[in-house]
């Protein structure tokens, strides 16, 4: 929970993922990769997502449903995103409130600059 959480004090530091934010479970599932990718695998830890035998576990089945619906809401965010590319904005007492988009605003590509309407 910590890696996500940034809680490393003995109540961060737990196995129990549940009831995280949605943005947590994709860092859990980033962090996941990066080990893959980057370590050799060298076993498994008996504990909440693994049984002595090896099997997952509840918990583990659990986890992996909560990043799979953290994925989907990513994805649905990411299409509304398109539909909808968010632009700058900017405020100061003396001028009041500005709006603008460049093609890049929102990290969404746009073939257009200017103002919205």
């Amino acid at each position: 929970r910590a890696f996500v959480s940034g809680q490393f004090d003995e109540a961060g530091l737990t196995d129990d993922v549940t009831g995280l934010a949605n943005g947590d479970y994709l860092g859990l599932k980033e962090w996941e990769e990066f080990y893959a990718k980057d370590y050799k695998f060298a076993g498994l830890v008996e504990g909440n997502f693994y049984n002595s035998k090896g099997e997952v576990t509840e918990a583990w089945k659990k986890l992996q449903e909560d990043i799979s619906k953290a994925l989907k809401d990513k994805d649905k965010k990411d299409v509304e995103k398109q539909m909808f590319p968010p632009c700058n904005m900017e405020w100061a007492k003396e001028k009041g409130t500005r709006f603008w988009c460049t093609k890049k605003s929102g990290g969404v590509q746009r073939s257009w600059v200017g103002v919205p309407r």
